[in-house]
């Protein structure tokens, strides 16, 4: 277990350093690539507060719409695998228009999982509403 400061607090210190003493004194290319860096550090916090918990429920949602079972207790360098692996399987299955996919269930879960990424890396995005976008049956 670490001691205080935790990774959140470190990743939030580092923020405020750049936002607040870094970036206002930098122009140009550098000031550009410290404003890069600062929003990967800002990814990086919002990865360590919710990645673990989008990557289990990708695994789960992929797990549901293909008909794969799902073992409770996996570890999350597992879970990872197991979610490319159930994804790839999904994209393979598209990609040969497997007819035996509910297609309203996977747009959903295809939505589902770029919101929980979306709201990783790009907040705000992950409010979008697809429902008028929505594929029909038929």
């Amino acid at each position: 277990m670490q001691d205080r400061p935790d990774q959140r607090e470190l990743l939030e210190t580092l923020t405020a350093f750049f936002e607040d003493e870094l970036l206002p004194n930098l122009d140009g290319a550098l000031g550009y690539r410290a404003l890069v860096a600062a929003n990967l550090v800002k990814i990086l916090a919002r990865e360590s507060r919710s990645g673990v918990q989008s990557q289990h429920d990708a695994h789960l949602h992929l797990a549901d719409l293909l008909g794969e079972p799902v073992e409770e207790q996996q570890a999350p360098e597992e879970s990872t695998s197991m979610t490319h692996a159930l994804a790839a399987e999904l994209a393979r299955r598209l990609d040969a228009r497997d007819e035996s996919l509910d297609q309203a269930q996977t747009w959903q879960v295809l939505m589902d999982i770029t919101r929980a990424k979306l709201a990783i890396v790009r907040p705000g995005y992950d409010s979008w509403d697809s429902s008028t976008e929505q594929p029909q049956d038929g």
